[in-house]
């Protein structure tokens, strides 16, 4: 799956912060870092697609990165999150809430994105 394209994400909050450090650690388990400032990272993968919205999720970005899949949740009114897996379905399975799990599995085989994951079928 490995990817020289390199992509920066806005964390939305410091490496520093407990929620941030568990943002950077599931995505130093997937991919390497090639930059940090502040919020901003910079790592190897690449936007897939972007999911859209349900409950109080604003948006799930999902990345194809070295070694696995990141997705990184935006949402209403609370801090950004994260999950990581090897493949996408670990990712999914990463997400701590079934019910958002199930939204964001039933989204990614709308979008087709888990049909063109080998892992996951």
């Amino acid at each position: 799956m490995g990817s020289d394209e390199t992509t920066t994400l806005d964390l939305g909050i410091g490496p520093e912060m407990e929620e941030g450090l568990e943002m950077l650690s599931k995505l130093e388990g997937i991919t390497d870092i090639s930059a940090m400032d502040g919020p901003l990272l910079t790592f190897f993968g690449r936007l897939v697609t972007t999911l859209d919205g349900f409950g109080t999720i604003t948006r799930v970005d999902v990345f194809a990165c070295v070694r696995g899949w990141y997705l990184f949740f935006v949402p209403q009114e609370r801090e950004n999150w994260a999950a990581a897996g090897t493949d996408l379905e670990g990712a999914v399975a990463d997400i701590p809430d079934a019910a958002c799990a199930a939204e964001v599995r039933s989204s990614l085989h709308r979008s087709g994105v888990i049909a063109n994951d080998a892992g996951a079928d």
